[in-house]
């Protein structure tokens, strides 16, 4: 095992994952429809990266494949961490307006609030708020789809060189 190709293919992986993950269309439909293609194929990217830096290795095992996932989800999801505290910094005033908006459209509806939850509902529109849900569901996600990639990918394109078992010759 070569951690130094593990480190460079878990990293090179990674900002792929968060690079495309902090894009915001591709952000928004891979959280809405469930595809986490994006997620997982980084583990399966980190694989395939290592697997091209180290042809003359004969096998990687289940542990090792994971391990390049991890590696590759930790990354991404600092990476989106670090877009997302950005844009939340950028734009909690709006969020903030909206999250008022949607207390008074619901008072006036009829609905009462108890001041108790309009006040979590703040707390969480503000850009600290946000940035600390936000970070805390990427480092669980990121990470854990990463892993189910390095899975797939070890499964997938790293073939064992072990010669198979011969049938006993018919007599």
């Amino acid at each position: 095992m070569n951690t130094k190709s593990m480190l460079l293919a878990g990293g090179l992986a990674g900002i792929a994952m968060g690079v495309l993950a902090a894009i915001p269309l591709i952000g928004i439909l891979s959280s809405c429809c469930c595809l986490w293609a994006g997620l997982w194929g980084a583990g399966i990217l980190a694989v395939w990266i290592y697997r091209l830096s180290n042809k003359t290795q004969p096998s990687l095992t289940v542990g090792q494949g994971v391990l390049l996932g991890l590696g590759a989800g930790l990354v991404g999801a600092v990476i989106v961490s670090i877009f997302g505290a950005i844009s939340s910094v950028l734009f909690s005033g709006s969020s903030a307006a909206q999250y008022t908006q949607m207390i008074e459209q619901m008072e006036s509806m009829g609905t009462e609030i108890p001041a108790e939850y309009a006040q979590i509902l703040e707390q969480y529109s503000s850009a600290a708020g946000n940035i600390l849900v936000s970070t805390l569901c990427n480092f669980f996600v990121f990470p854990l789809f990463g892993m189910i990639g390095g899975l797939i990918g070890t499964a997938l394109i790293w073939k064992n060189n072990a010669p198979a078992a011969q049938p006993p010759a018919v007599q």
